[in-house]
């Protein structure tokens, strides 16, 4: 007989599972010291728990639960964003209350991302007032095709400069901002913004993603793209703010 369709996506989900949290070798990241400067979290460490949660998912796990089986010495938010990248391999339930459900966490998690990026980019324009955010730059867009351009320019990242800027001492055109942890096995997701990066190089040039949560090492691997943590380049800007006034 037919395997059953739920019994297919769960196959292909394990699948999923056994390719993405195989164990790295150590790297020069596993040995990081405190004493450096913030450069991502071992890969190792990141494989380690996401097996975990993917282990646990079908058992409504938290992340408490991942701690204490794996005893990572990982932020709880960042068990936080790999389990809820785990439980993204669960069969999604198609019935009108789990669609229901589904939405409202999507809102809710879209609404947080929202916030939690203008806070970002508000603290950027305290810098730099040239800036454009998201928003400015859709309404330049829709002004354009208004005026009869048709071959604008559709891409908008979160910021973007009008000429090379210096952020965290990095020459970047534009800046991507994810309210998350950033690591490549993350399902789906880690594909997706992949593609959006690339594309941002593409047609700006040098940039940079910017991860609330932080990364793992040598994440994403993209030329033209440097990846830092949020707690770094806020701390930049607060010295350049200092900078700044002692220079007037």
């Amino acid at each position: 007989m037919p395997q059953s369709t739920s019994t297919n996506n769960t196959a292909q989900a394990n699948s999923k599972v056994e390719s993405a949290v195989s164990v790295p070798s150590r790297s020069v990241c596993d040995m990081q010291r405190t004493d450096v400067p913030y450069m991502g979290i071992p890969r190792t460490k990141v494989a380690i728990v996401f097996r975990k949660a993917c282990e646990l998912r079908s058992g409504n796990p938290t992340p408490s639960d991942v701690i204490q089986q794996t005893e990572t010495d990982l932020e709880n938010d960042v068990v936080s964003a790999i389990l809820e990248a785990a439980l993204r391999l669960l069969p999604v339930d198609k019935t009108p209350k789990g669609t229901e459900q589904r939405q409202q966490k999507a809102d809710e998690k879209r609404h947080k991302a929202m916030v939690a990026e203008w806070a970002f980019v508000d603290q950027l324009c305290s810098l730099d007032n040239e800036l454009l955010r998201e928003q400015e730059q859709r309404d330049q867009i829709i002004a354009s095709v208004r005026d009869g351009n048709n071959n604008v320019i559709r891409l908008t990242p979160d910021v973007l400069f009008p000429r090379l800027k210096s952020v965290c001492g990095i020459a970047c055109r534009w800046i991507e901002y994810k309210n998350t942890f950033g690591f490549r096995a993350d399902p789906f997701v880690a594909a997706r913004n992949k593609r959006q990066l690339r594309k941002y190089v593409a047609v700006f040039g040098n940039g940079m993603v910017v991860y609330k949560l932080g990364f793992e090492c040598d994440f994403p691997r993209i030329e033209g793209v440097s990846c830092l943590r949020e707690k770094e380049v806020l701390e930049w800007i607060e010295a350049e703010k200092v900078r700044r006034r002692g220079d007037s």
